[in-house]
């Protein structure tokens, strides 16, 4: 979901992009440049606006933890209720 893209002052062609993405809920920021059906990142980088938390406990990588969301956030945890249940 783009959340802003307002054009740079001075600039026709030049955009300040800002999307949140799913799952994880990851809000991120970079320039675009283009028009029509041609668009390019402008900054390499991509910065992550909001915090990330745990959402990147998987790995130890500081340059791609702010862009990570681990797999196994995806997968449902067993309550200890819910483990009980099926013992019995």
């Amino acid at each position: 979901q783009v959340t802003l893209l307002q054009t740079v002052v001075g600039a026709h062609d030049l955009f300040d992009v800002t999307v949140q993405l799913q799952p994880g809920g990851g809000i991120f920021q970079t320039f675009v440049r283009g028009s029509g059906d041609d668009f390019s990142v402008v900054v390499p980088d991509v910065t992550r606006v909001n915090k990330y938390g745990r959402s990147a406990d998987c790995t130890s990588n500081n340059e791609i933890r702010p862009l990570c969301y681990c797999k196994s956030n995806l997968m449902p945890t067993s309550s200890p209720s819910s483990a009980s249940k099926s013992t019995k």
